[in-house]
């Protein structure tokens, strides 16, 4: 199950990089964002962030902490500042409660 949600994840990131993308003359790498709305498992995306980035250098990927605040404040706190995470991994459909 676990690689399930792996394979999820990066492909959703392959799609916003391959739907955001210009025609390459700029140089600059992708940002990507992600706000991790479940403590139980930054830790370990944020290791398989690293090792993402390491291998694509024209993607930049970046986790956000919750920072002390359930998911739900700190999406709040983000969209408010305006620098609202390009995904967010939240657990907050009714028929999600078994994820």
């Amino acid at each position: 199950m676990k690689w399930m949600k792996r394979l999820a994840i990066f492909a959703f990131v392959a799609v916003l990089v391959a739907c955001g993308s210009d025609d390459g003359s700029s140089g600059d790498a992708t940002n990507i964002t992600v706000l991790i709305g479940k403590n139980e498992i930054a830790t370990q995306f944020e290791t398989m962030v690293e090792d993402f980035n390491a291998s694509h250098d024209d993607i930049d990927v970046e986790t956000m902490p919750l920072g002390g605040q359930n998911a739900y404040e700190r999406m709040t706190t983000l969209y408010s500042s305006g620098s609202a995470p390009t995904i967010m991994m939240m657990r907050f459909l009714p028929f999600m409660t078994d994820c």
